[in-house]
């Protein structure tokens, strides 16, 4: 249970920060060790359940005192964003190794359910790597390192790319 972010209760961190959302979109808490906004290593959670009486939000066993938290919508530009700019990170991390082939595991909530229409993630690997064969699958979830150890990830994309030395 989360009693307070900044100094402010949690639930009325959520309410403010809530109020201007059009439509109904899906909120998450998305979690960071101190720091770690920078590299992009976040645990994005649902939000389980609130306590009106204390003002706290209910959010997974995962939260740990210290811990970065804030709130995100599902957002498929974002979502588009993210997947393009790993593209190229993963690009970079070859070094001028031929890429072989690439696994990737995707989260069913990233399908068309996010970006109104299908293959999206796998188009946008598919135009950074034309050459290379991709495999994979969408999952309830999938396993990624968070804070150095794999863990459950929720609403993300997975890229696995295998290389001949160069």
């Amino acid at each position: 249970m989360v009693f307070e972010l900044g100094g402010e209760a949690a639930l009325s961190v959520l309410e403010r920060l809530g109020a201007n959302l059009s439509g109904r979109p899906l909120l998450f808490t998305v979690l960071a060790q101190d720091g770690d906004q920078v590299n992009g290593e976040w645990l994005v959670r649902g939000i389980q359940g609130i306590d009106p009486a204390r003002r706290a939000l209910v959010v997974s066993n995962e939260v740990r005192p210290g811990m970065r938290m804030t709130f995100a919508i599902k957002d498929a530009r974002a979502a588009r964003e993210d997947i393009e700019r790993r593209c190229r990170q993963v690009a970079q991390e070859l070094n001028g190794a031929a890429p072989r082939f690439a696994l990737y595991f995707n989260c069913s909530a990233r399908g068309s359910n996010l970006h109104t229409r299908p293959d999206v993630d796998t188009r946008l690997l598919r135009e950074r790597f034309p050459n290379v064969p991709v495999a994979g699958f969408h999952s309830a979830f999938e396993i990624a390192p968070f804070d150095g150890v794999p863990v459950f990830q929720i609403y993300t994309g997975v890229i696995a790319m295998f290389s001949s030395p160069s």
